[in-house]
């Protein structure tokens, strides 16, 4: 079995899932591979972008069955980088290399591999196969994923999200907001700047405004020592803008994202940020240059995951996996999602998160082994 997971890891990390291509190439093989079993999967294709997503069900469709989910998407990577060839599978020191191999290429082979026992095993609850697209860039193809398997599946007992945990048994995380605001000032040669309009200069006081917002949340907001942060946070990720040294720049851009605690309430913040943009414009800018602009678009939306720790999925993954740690991360994955359906959900897979978008990219081959005899276990525990 080990071997045939390997085989089917390697195939899987020579297709480029890079978000910015088509998955269409390694949903076509895990169908293949699924029509083997007699498994048919539903595939919910995006035409405009050519993505698809795909579920599957094993063993009857009934409620109290156990959902395997995963995105079949990676992080770019720079070649030369990497030691290795990142689309190529490599084995060193009971390691395996190459790209999305602990990001989650390792555990939809693991979950692909353990189909001839998961139709031993789901006998009386069913095993449920999800992957979706574009989680790297915002989440993107999870929701038509959801929207279609909640009309067609029984409702499970637990969603599993098998992002790399090193096995722990994640029930929170926060959720992830990005914006782009774009700057709209007005061209000029720099030797006299009162001819236009610096969209940099006031995009610089947006940023300090984000930055003031950023420590008043340290001062308000009650912490979570759940989380590593404790707190919400922002950040600029990108700006973009300008021309030349001797050009009033006339644009500017700047990207950036909020990450907050499952209680904090976002709305207030953004209402904060958007009252100040408006200040900023209708105060400084338009009075300079009436076809001056701000506008903000959020690009991206990341549910949080809020699953109670006392409650009987997380009983039951303890008992499991014989360990009663839980934890919280600030990281984001498809799970807030199948969590606002009401679907209970965890967060918890093979490898560690500190080897996902790197190079040299690696998961462990004991972290697959023991994730094996640990899906079985659910599969089997399930059907009890």
């Amino acid at each position: 079995m080990l071997v045939e997971q390997k085989e089917i890891l390697s195939k899987l990390i020579s297709f480029d899932t890079t978000s910015y291509n088509s998955n269409t190439e390694i949903i076509e093989f895990i169908t293949s591979y699924l029509k083997n079993f007699n498994i048919n999967p539903i595939a919910i294709k995006d035409i405009k972008t050519n993505k698809i997503a795909l579920y599957a069900t094993i063993g009857p469709n009934t409620e109290g069955g156990i959902v395997f989910s995963a995105h079949t998407d990676t992080v770019p990577a720079e070649p030369i980088e990497w030691t290795f060839n990142p689309l190529v599978l490599t084995e060193f020191n009971r390691r395996y290399y190459g790209l999305g191999s602990v990001d989650m290429k390792g555990f939809i082979s693991i979950i692909l591999s353990l189909i001839p026992c998961f139709q031993q095993l789901a006998i009386t609850r069913p095993v449920h196969i999800a992957l979706s697209y574009d989680e790297e860039v915002g989440c993107l193809g999870v929701r038509p994923l959801i929207k279609s398997m909640k009309q067609k599946i029984a409702k499970p007992y637990l969603v599993i999200v098998g992002e790399p945990t090193e096995q722990i048994i994640v029930n929170g995380h926060k959720s992830c907001s990005t914006f782009s605001t774009m700057f709209k000032g007005k061209e000029a040669h720099s030797s006299n700047p009162n001819w236009g309009l610096n969209s940099i200069m006031y995009a610089a006081k947006f940023i300090d405004k984000l930055d003031e917002v950023s420590r008043d949340i340290l001062l308000e907001e009650k912490i979570n020592n759940n989380f590593n942060p404790p707190n919400t946070t922002i950040n600029i990720g990108k700006i973009i803008g300008g021309k030349a040294h001797n050009i009033v720049p006339g644009s500017c851009e700047i990207i950036w994202n909020l990450r907050a605690l499952p209680d904090t309430n976002v709305d207030m913040i953004i209402e904060k940020i958007e009252n100040f943009k408006l200040e900023i414009l209708e105060k400084h800018m338009l009075p300079l240059y009436k076809e001056a602009d701000i506008k903000t678009e959020m690009t991206s939306s990341i549910l949080g995951l809020d699953t109670k720790i006392d409650s009987s999925v997380v009983r039951f993954m303890k008992k499991i996996s014989c360990d009663d740690r839980t934890e919280s991360v600030s990281y984001g994955t498809d799970g807030g999602f199948y969590s606002q359906i009401g679907w209970p959900t965890l967060v918890c897979g093979p490898g560690s998160i500190k080897q996902a978008h790197q190079p040299n990219e690696y998961i462990n081959a004991d972290d697959i082994e023991n994730y094996m005899k640990f899906a079985i276990k659910l599969a089997d525990e399930i059907n009890v």
